[in-house]
């Protein structure tokens, strides 16, 4: 019995409205009557039927790798060029050029089409070409979607996070999270916080996600911070730990406690990386400072101060390989802006304070330097609280520091002039050494004089009168001079 030819048999069962219905008649009979042929069409169709169900799907990253393979061959299709089970897959490759059609349809559903239009010669019960095609689709290795996060945003209480190819991992709602970006604090009506971080705390090559929320009653609360593995489960939570009080036990830090801040430094000799957290009550006062195992969220050690920090900074100031911890806000037992250099192994205890908000049962921080800034003789004119404040820090590449103040006025002041204060500079040794006014001093300064209220500008001397007058704690009292902590006991300082 002569069998049914090839390109027949392949309309029959691609696109039988090809074939006329007297065909149509014979080859059915035929197929009822020769087992070689209907054995042959039963693989034919469960093989087109395969294909047909990839047809709806979306290209893969596999499928991309594939088409770009093809195309880099640049070389035109020979459909009709016939292929040995044992030719080189490249070969097939280079066959099957003209269909790809990257990033605009799956696959599968060009090679459908393809196969409409050009049917495939078939040897046995096996498209030669086909299979040579399967093979080299199989061969290509496959390319799994990069699963590191990289960064992340949040809007509309939605975590969104991302690979470094700006592709969406996964995402997740996190209700008490305000809309921010993952490398950014954020900042609003005076408040600044940090929400997300991304970092790779355990050296695995897979970053981990840090959160922290807003409010005090949400899912993701302000008072814990929660570490989630790069696929988005929870890894570990943590709280802020135990606070002690500054002065008269039940009149300090009543309310809700919020993190302000957290970052991570690299240890010098292991390069693993290690997680701070800056928290506060009712976002001011007083702050706590603390590390937290990067395996299990347990609170190792915890730094307090009495008064408001919003931001926790870390540099290797003196190059000698180990980053310190930069802290400044305000003092309130002193009713003065501070800036802190902490050595990140000896962090525990309390900032300078007076006798009257002296805390029980813990010891003196051991801070490297704990300085104290001068009001200047602006609040004579408009002082609104007897305090000044930081307004931000800088740290330079040389590791010298750059202190903004302000200078926290009252609303009678002229209505131009708002954020006044003065830029400070200081060396390695925390020795001042330049100081300089910003606008709005300047503003302020020439219209006193212009209205008669200042008999001399402020301006040089009384700047180099504040540049002499800052405070450094030497661990038992104030000095005028450039001093640091004789608690400190380790030797690589400056």
């Amino acid at each position: 019995m002569e069998h049914i030819d090839i390109n027949i048999l392949e309309k029959y069962i691609i696109s039988r409205e090809d074939i006329t219905p007297g065909e149509l008649v014979i080859i059915t009979a035929h197929l009822e009557q020769c087992a070689y042929c209907k054995d042959h069409a039963e693989k034919l169709t469960a093989f087109f039927n395969g294909i047909e169900k990839e047809m709806q799907t979306e290209p893969t990253e596999h499928d991309k790798a594939f088409a770009e393979k093809l195309l880099a061959r640049n070389r035109l299709a020979l459909p009709e060029k016939k292929l040995a089970l044992q030719e080189r897959v490249d070969n097939a490759l280079s066959t099957f050029v003209e269909i790809i059609e990257p990033y605009r349809r799956p696959l599968m559903q060009r090679l459908v089409r393809y196969i409409q239009i050009h049917p495939i010669r078939f040897a046995g019960a096996t498209s030669v070409t086909a299979f040579a095609m399967v093979l080299a689709f199989l061969a290509i290795p496959k390319i799994v979607k990069d699963n590191n996060p990289a960064f992340a945003k949040v809007k509309d209480y939605v975590l969104r996070v991302y690979n470094k190819n700006a592709e969406e991992i996964w995402s997740k709602s996190v209700i008490g999270i305000p809309d921010c970006f993952s490398e950014n604090r954020w900042q609003l009506e005076g408040e600044t916080r940090r929400f997300v971080l991304i970092r790779d705390l355990d050296s695995d090559g897979k970053n981990e996600v840090l959160l922290t929320g807003k409010l005090h009653d949400a899912e993701y609360t302000s008072d814990s911070i929660y570490c989630l593995n790069n696929d988005g489960r929870l890894k570990w939570k943590t709280g802020t730990g135990d606070w002690i009080y500054f002065g008269e036990t039940g009149k300090n830090h009543q309310g809700n406690i919020y993190i302000n801040d957290f970052c991570t430094i690299t240890e010098k000799t292991s390069k693993r990386l290690r997680l701070f957290i800056l928290a506060s009550v009712n976002q001011f006062s007083p702050i706590k400072l603390f590390e937290v195992d990067i395996d299990d969220g347990k609170i190792l050690h915890g730094y307090f101060n009495r008064g408001g920090t919003s931001t926790v900074e870390h540099s290797d100031l003196n190059k000698d390989g180990n980053e310190e911890i930069i802290l400044a806000g305000i003092n309130d037992a002193y009713n003065r802006a501070y800036l802190a250099i902490l050595d990140p192994d000896n962090i525990d205890g309390y900032a300078p304070v007076t006798s009257q908000y002296k805390p029980v049962d813990i010891k003196k921080a051991e801070e490297k330097y704990y300085l104290l800034f001068p009001l200047s003789k602006l609040h004579e004119f408009y002082g609104k609280v007897s305090y000044n404040g930081i307004r931000s820090l800088e740290i330079l590449k040389d590791g010298k520091i750059r202190v903004y103040i302000n200078e926290i006025l009252s609303i009678n002041k002229p209505d131009n002039i708002k954020d006044v204060g003065e830029v400070y500079l200081f060396r390695l040794d925390l020795e001042v050494e330049a100081i300089a006014p910003n606008d709005h001093f300047i503003k302020l300064n020439n219209y006193l004089l212009e209205h008669g209220k200042l008999k001399k500008s402020l301006i040089p001397e009384h700047l180099e009168e504040l540049k002499k007058s800052i405070l450094y704690w030497d661990g038992e009292k104030f000095q005028n001079t450039p001093t640091r902590n004789k608690l400190y006991s380790f030797k690589n300082l400056p």
